[in-house]
């Protein structure tokens, strides 16, 4: 079958299980047709590794489509060092034809840029919760500009992709699924479940919890609780200062490929212009002093609002991030 693949096509691999990815590539190899492409679209395996080892290393890329793949619009095309100017035409050309959003991205798994914001948003939402902010309340704010499911709601659904968070793995995620409140499956995560599905209600138990690591750490509680545009600000930021560190690392092209993913991938409301977008509205230097005030002196995801090194690049500079990295 694969002898039959035409020049310019792509043959897309696609399992969570390594060993089992690692049999497919190595089966493929032989019968692999010069002219075509191997596109990888699995975080089980790393991407540049695979394509040494294949030796065709010019013709290997990674895909990433976010979750839930019915609902996002995204597709994350991971550029290995070696890829080829081709292969990665291949690779746009591909997402197109299936109705996706072309993003290219250099170095690192599938879906970095994705799962970066991501991790952002959720360590912001989650500080909020430290801080004394209701999750259904962060959930509700953030469904406002667009979002499907807020960050706790996302979790409990099995659509958070995180990637290299702020400040660390999240220490509330973690003992939440030490207990077993894995979701809406389970029955139970951030959120209580009916037998048909339907929420009912913030769980107790995630309430108690979020209390206790409250008490066990230096996170101060908030005087007046934000209200949902404060929120909004917050975490947007929070992905905005996350996107300045891939524009930094050279992980995407310019500043409004994050905001392509924050729109496409997940989901933010195109008329926000995403978090980037967002940042230079605000003034970079006015959004610098917000994030520095946030971060205060607890431990947690307290990092996610330090700000990043382009703030400040930017600021001196007299240019917006558009301006500065297009």
């Amino acid at each position: 079958v694969l002898a039959d693949l035409p020049e310019g096509g792509l043959v897309v691999l696609a399992d969570d299980d390594p060993a089992a990815l690692a049999a497919d590539i190595a089966r493929v190899e032989n019968d692999w047709p010069a002219g075509s492409g191997l596109a990888i679209a699995s975080g089980a395996i790393d991407v540049d590794e695979a394509a040494r080892r294949s030796g065709r290393a010019g013709a290997v890329l990674g895909l990433f489509l976010p979750p839930p793949t019915g609902r996002t619009q995204l597709c994350e095309i991971a550029r290995p060092s070696r890829a080829t100017a081709e292969i990665a035409a291949t690779g746009i050309a591909f997402a197109r034809r299936i109705g996706r959003q072309p993003l290219v991205v250099t170095g690192g798994p599938p879906g970095r840029v994705s799962a970066a914001l991501d991790g952002a948003l959720f360590a912001a939402a989650e500080v909020l919760a430290m801080t004394g902010t209701d999750p259904a309340a962060i959930d509700t704010a953030l469904r406002g500009i667009g979002l499907a499911l807020g960050p706790f709601e996302r979790v409990d659904h099995g659509w958070y992709t995180p990637g290299g968070a702020p400040g660390g793995d999240s220490r509330l995620l973690a003992r939440m699924r030490d207990a077993g409140w894995t979701g809406r499956d389970a029955g139970q995560g951030f959120y209580r479940y009916r037998t048909d599905g339907a929420v009912d209600g913030v769980a107790p138990e995630a309430r108690r919890l979020i209390g206790a690591l409250r008490e066990a750490s230096r996170v101060p509680a908030a005087v007046t609780a934000p209200g949902p545009d404060e929120i909004r600000r917050r975490c947007l930021l929070a992905m905005a200062n996350a996107g300045a560190r891939l524009v930094a690392d050279g992980a995407v092209a310019r500043a409004a490929d994050v905001d392509v993913a924050a729109t496409h991938g997940l989901g933010l409301g195109r008329w926000l212009g995403g978090p980037m977008h967002l940042a230079d509205h605000i003034g970079l230097l006015h959004a610098r002093n917000l994030m520095r005030g946030w971060t205060g002196a607890g431990d947690l995801s307290m990092a996610v609002w330090d700000p990043a090194p382009l703030f400040g690049e930017a600021i001196k500079s007299g240019q917006g991030f558009t301006e500065e990295t297009g």
